[in-house]
C-alpha cells in the first residue's frame, strides 16, 4: 500500500495484499500498455493504456 505524494488522498493497494483478495472485484484494468505479450485480458473489463480512466495515477 502507499499514498501518492500529490494526491494524499489516493491510496494504492495491491489486491495479492489482502486476506481475500477474491471478494473485492476489479473496475478495470490500467497500464495495459506495459502489459507482458503472455497476459490477455478477455473479461471486458474497460482498459486503460495509461493511469486510468481520469488519469490520475
Amino acid at each position: 500500500m502507499f499514498r501518492h505524494q500529490h494526491q494524499s488522498n489516493l491510496v494504492d493497494v495491491s489486491l495479492a495484499s489482502l486476506d481475500l483478495p477474491d471478494t473485492i472485484s476489479p473496475q478495470y484494468h490500467i497500464w495495459v500498455a506495459s502489459r507482458r505479450t503472455w497476459l490477455h485480458c478477455h473479461d471486458r473489463l474497460p482498459q486503460f493504456m495509461d493511469g486510468g480512466p481520469d488519469g490520475r495515477l
